[in-house]
């Protein structure tokens, strides 16, 4: 890398660095392969056979938003070790490196090759220490960055040197991907919630479903522990913290099946839980046959023998013995009439139901298409927490509650299901009267319906609930 030293407040170092850029490659083949170069030339046979490298497919990320870049393949014919360099192959107008990005001009500068064949964008030492280097900068712009890798095999007497290139697409419908929580400064232990800005990220162009949660115990050089492999892209996830003692801890959030990242900004402490188990919900399941349910399968008004099943996953570090929950409603208007239950041995990773349901019940006037809150308290032999469970209850919302026809004079025209005709006549038990064509809830009429002049007709009743 030359003119270092000499470009004044565009200075990236002062002295250069003994590698050659792949551009410096491409004239060095140029020439000695060309009409002036190739007469003076001397060849010679050196054994060596060079090394291969396949950048990879091409991606889509965020702006603002820092990436990572390895090669899909590598492979040396001779075995030997190489180094790997990553550089980025735009040219665009020259601008001073301290300004903005333009989006054609080059935002990232070119470092010695290493041993290691993954390049972080910005640099990573820089990303864990919140600063930049000149010379650096994440992309701001919609643009393409065209990036080439080089793999040397370094063979003394004539090494062998291979480049390709990929693009790396940059959109500002999306971005920037951050953490947010946690941010560092604090100390924490078994479950913890991740926090993190989508940002668009999970839509077109992006596309990134899924993310991968990764933890560092030594500020953020190496990520060894996955915390959560592959969960939605939705801005937030528990997982378990590993049973340690460090104070220098650092969370990392990825695509899944792309290269864009971030991190949390400051280490934060980890220290060993007092409980090892941890549990979660895995689902409901409401029964509404038994008592005075309607066998719709939703919690209904009125209905007081709802049974629930309430699976648990063991999501801690040990096996759950001694399980046994107690059941408490959140929700006025919501009653818990069998509110302890006992479960099977839970083993790490999974799941268990309880062995005899939990039962509850919703006053007669609970607002149809209001959600239900419970709380699961939780004990074993290895530890206790509390998992909070949203049950739906009933909605009916602009549906036809009764459709037929009828004729004239019919008796007892209904005498079962739910809704049925009634009027103001009095045939109908007190306290139950209603308008003329009117339905009623869960009251049989006893008399004749009487149509007026027609003999028969239809009736639909639709309700915007």
């Amino acid at each position: 890398m030359a003119y270092a030293g000499i470009c004044g407040i565009d200075d990236l170092q002062p002295n250069s660095d003994p590698y050659f850029h792949f551009i410096s490659f491409e004239e060095i083949q140029s020439f000695i392969t060309g009409a002036s170069g190739s007469l003076c030339r001397l060849t010679g046979v050196t054994g060596n056979n060079p090394p291969v490298v396949d950048a990879g497919p091409n991606y889509t990320i965020p702006q603002a938003t820092p990436f990572v870049l390895t090669p899909a393949s590598w492979s040396d014919p001779n075995d030997l070790a190489l180094t790997f360099s990553w550089e980025q192959a735009d040219l665009g107008p020259a601008q001073s490196v301290s300004e903005p990005d333009n989006g054609n001009s080059p935002i990232f500068r070119s470092f010695p090759p290493t041993t290691q064949p993954t390049r972080t964008f910005p640099r990573l030492s820089d990303l864990i220490n919140n600063t930049t280097v000149i010379g650096e900068q994440l992309p701001t712009t919609q643009r393409t960055l065209n990036f080439r890798v080089t793999v040397r095999d370094n063979q003394p007497g004539g090494g062998g040197v291979h480049s390709d290139e990929m693009q790396v697409l940059v959109t500002t419908a999306a971005g920037p991907f951050l953490v947010q929580s946690p941010q560092g400064a604090g100390t924490f232990s078994g479950p913890l919630t991740v926090e993190w800005h989508v940002a668009g990220t999970a839509d077109p162009p992006v596309n990134a479903a899924n993310v991968r949660i990764l933890l560092s115990t030594d500020g953020g050089l190496t990520w060894p522990a996955v915390l959560s492999t592959a969960t939605p892209n939705d801005g937030s996830e528990i997982v378990i913290l590993p049973n340690l003692a460090t104070s220098t801890a650092r969370l990392r959030v990825e695509a899944v099946g792309n290269i864009f990242f971030d991190l949390c900004d400051a280490d934060f402490a980890i220290e060993p839980a007092p409980d090892s188990v941890f549990f979660t919900s895995a689902g409901a399941t409401l029964n509404d046959t038994a008592g005075n349910g309607n066998g719709n399968g939703a919690a209904d008004p009125g209905e007081t023998y709802l049974q629930l099943t309430l699976p648990l996953h063991n999501s801690g570090l040990s096996d759950a013995n001694s399980v046994v929950a107690q059941l408490s409603a959140l929700t006025p208007g919501v009653g818990v009439f069998s509110a302890q239950a006992d479960y099977p041995p839970i083993g790490v990773g999974l799941e268990g139901s309880n062995l005899r349901p939990f039962v509850i019940g919703l006053d007669a006037n609970y607002p149809c298409g209001s959600d239900i809150n419970l709380r699961l308290d939780v004990t074993s032999d290895d530890g206790q927490n509390s998992v909070d469970l949203l049950i739906p209850s009933s909605t009916m919302g602009n549906q036809v509650l009764f459709s037929d026809d009828f004729e004239s004079g019919s008796a007892q025209w209904t005498t079962s299901g739910l809704w049925h005709l009634q009027n103001s006549s009095g045939c109908v038990s007190p306290g139950y009267q209603s308008p003329t064509n009117a339905m009623a809830y869960n009251k049989e009429s006893r008399c004749d319906y009487k149509t007026g002049p027609a003999n028969s007709g239809s009736l639909e009743m639709i309700t915007d609930v």
